[in-house]
This record gives C-alpha cells, structure tokens and sequence, in this order.
C-alpha cells in the first residue's frame, strides 16, 4: 500500500494533498494498475470507513501531469463519497470533539 500524498492530510480544508509522482512511475516500469482505496477513521467511533475505486491504468510515464490528476480525482471522489455518507458536520464541532 502506498500513500500517493506522502503524509496524513490533517488538512480541514483539502480533500486531497498534492501528490508524488513515484506511484506513477512504479505502476509504469512494473506494467501494474493502481487499485484506489481510501481509508477514513473517526476516532470518536472507533471505526474506519474504506472505499474502493476502480484501477487507474498508466501506460506511460511521458504524461505524468494527467496520470496523477486522474488518480488525485478519483481518489477524492471516493473520499467525497464516505464524507456524504457520513452526514454533514459542524467544523468546530469536529475540531473540538464536541
């Protein structure tokens, strides 16, 4: 498992981080699909929500650009799609575990 971003997105405003360009790279030179998969915790609950999206296929790394942006959009969307599940929540409410 990879994380594309480099880091935990601790962000509140971002759904997504910018990403690396070695995922692209290693799913070329090893003729492998990217299989998305978000992972989302809520701590309070003690559960964690995991999506999945469908393969992101890079058949060469000469348009890295628009590799990345695909897999950073379809990853955002999951992570939309368990945000919209979940329900709407008030920031500070999140913010201060109120």
């Amino acid at each position: 498992m990879i994380f594309p971003e480099g880091t935990w997105n601790l962000t509140s405003n971002l759904i997504m981080l910018t990403m690396r360009w070695g995922v692209i790279d290693m799913a070329v030179q090893a003729h492998a699909q990217i299989v998305t998969v978000i992972l989302e915790y809520d701590y309070d609950a003690g559960k964690c929500y995991v999506k999945f999206g469908d393969p992101v296929i890079c058949r060469s790394a000469e348009d890295k650009t628009q590799a990345i942006r695909s897999l950073r959009d379809n990853m955002a969307s999951l992570r939309w799609d368990i945000w919209e599940m979940r329900g709407i929540k008030r920031r500070r409410l999140i913010y201060y575990g109120i």
